[in-house]
């Protein structure tokens, strides 16, 4: 005498396949979110053009353009200066040439990096 098992009742099919349905896209899109790309922080120095709020949101977007990394801005500093970190990829672990874009980009004075601090 072979034993079989009873057949699934349908309800409990219905509600494993809707399950299963729902949570499908889902999976689908956290599967499609693009990799983070790794980044090292490294502190500079801005000296500032005449007129800028050194923390204005529109001029740390156009620093972050002209550098190609993500710039926050830090502290004020004396006779206009301000800190900033820069965010650089993993290519460009030291932000050299985020900052030597920044440089070439004629938006500031002149830019330093920042000897006295290191973030990691």
């Amino acid at each position: 005498m072979t034993w079989r098992s009873a057949p699934a009742a349908p309800a409990a099919h219905l509600s494993t396949r809707l399950v299963a349905v729902l949570l499908l896209p889902l999976m689908a899109a956290a599967c499609a979110q693009p990799a983070p790309v790794p980044t090292r922080s490294t502190q500079v120095m801005i000296a500032l053009p005449p007129d800028v709020r050194a923390d204005d949101a529109a001029w740390l977007r156009q620093l972050a353009r002209a550098a190609g990394s993500t710039v926050h801005f830090g502290a004020n500093m004396s006779s206009g200066w301000a800190a900033y970190r820069m965010d650089c990829v993993t290519q460009d672990p030291d932000c050299s040439q985020a900052i030597d874009r920044l440089r070439a980009s004629g938006l500031v004075r002149a830019v330093e990096r920042d000897a006295r601090k290191s973030t990691r």
